[in-house]
């Protein structure tokens, strides 16, 4: 099947019209999740676990994320006696 001049310009100019849509998208998408970034307030969630003792701390810096009763003393869990003896 043979296309004329005519045929060729217009699917040109769809295609191009596609590559320029899909060109625009990306950055449509980065500056509407920035938008939203700024406009939704950061907040953390309230944590509370069951377990009697616990702590979480942020590696890099070491600082304290969470803490119930870190200061009190306790054994040992028996995971922890038995990779001690290993």
């Amino acid at each position: 099947m043979m296309r004329s001049a005519y045929s060729d310009a217009i699917y040109r100019i769809a295609r191009k019209g596609k590559r320029v849509g899909e060109r625009n998208l990306l950055p449509l998408l980065a500056v509407l999740a920035l938008l939203l970034a700024a406009v939704l307030p950061a907040r953390a969630e309230e944590f509370d676990t069951r377990a009697s003792h616990a702590i979480i701390m942020d590696s890099k810096s070491g600082a304290v994320l969470f803490a119930k009763d870190a200061d009190q003393q306790f054994p040992p869990a028996s995971m922890t006696k038995v990779m001690t003896m290993l």
